[in-house]
């Protein structure tokens, strides 16, 4: 009988980092082909369906899900909204704006509107968990930026406190710039190849399912 409770206590304090990612799958060849697939990928209502999304579920008690979001325009423009206003100013530089800051940020809790497209499994230890969720106590949502944090950056640095190194950051030629941002595209061939290489299992089609459920109501 102690044996099972002994069991029983392992598997309720046992916890994992499971880490989603809504990739739009982006043609990122070129500067024009990009601008391409963002003009074709349907919105359907999304808030941000034309970029993708990245969350994470820290299971275990307490429970913490979601991610770092922000661009709502409710401060300053979005970026291609803040692109087209310098363009239509005859400003030199109008893409400089897209290395700026949005004070907007904020921890969107669950998936919000956002559906995973893959999703994987750390398992953590409680001295590993314990660290992660600090992290996350003092974390500085307030900022986000296409160039600094956001939400692949900061599932990827949760995976890192894991012990799972996943590569998030796409650069791109833009006008007079290199552009360099956390992509979900990237950030998804990264999490692939975290489960090949045995470092992480792959919990897609559970995601899928439970995240479907969740839109439907």
């Amino acid at each position: 009988m102690y044996f099972w409770l002994v069991l029983l206590f392992a598997s309720l304090c046992a916890e994992d980092l499971l880490i989603m990612v809504e990739a739009p799958h982006f043609d990122y060849t070129s500067p024009s082909t990009i601008l391409r697939s963002i003009s074709k990928h349907p919105r359907n209502g999304r808030k941000d369906g034309t970029v993708g999304h990245a969350w994470i579920c820290l299971t275990g008690y307490p429970c913490i899900e979601g991610g770092h979001t922000g661009e709502t325009g409710r401060l300053q423009p979005r970026y291609l909204e803040g692109v087209v206003d310098l363009s239509e100013a005859e400003d030199p530089d109008p893409f400089r704006y897209l290395f700026t800051i949005q004070h907007d940020g904020y921890f969107e809790k669950g998936a919000g509107i956002h559906r995973p497209t893959y999703a994987i499994a750390i398992s953590l230890t409680p001295e590993t968990s314990q660290t992660i969720r600090s992290f996350i106590a003092t974390y500085d949502f307030s900022e986000y930026a296409l160039t600094g944090n956001q939400c692949c950056t900061f599932v990827t640095h949760l995976a890192s406190l894991a012990g799972v190194t996943l590569e998030c950051r796409q650069t791109i030629p833009v006008e007079h710039h290199l552009l360099t941002f956390g992509s979900p595209d990237r950030l998804e061939q990264s999490m692939q190849m975290a489960v090949r290489e045995g470092k992480a299992g792959n919990i897609t089609p559970w995601a899928q399912k439970r995240y479907s459920r969740r839109a439907r109501r």
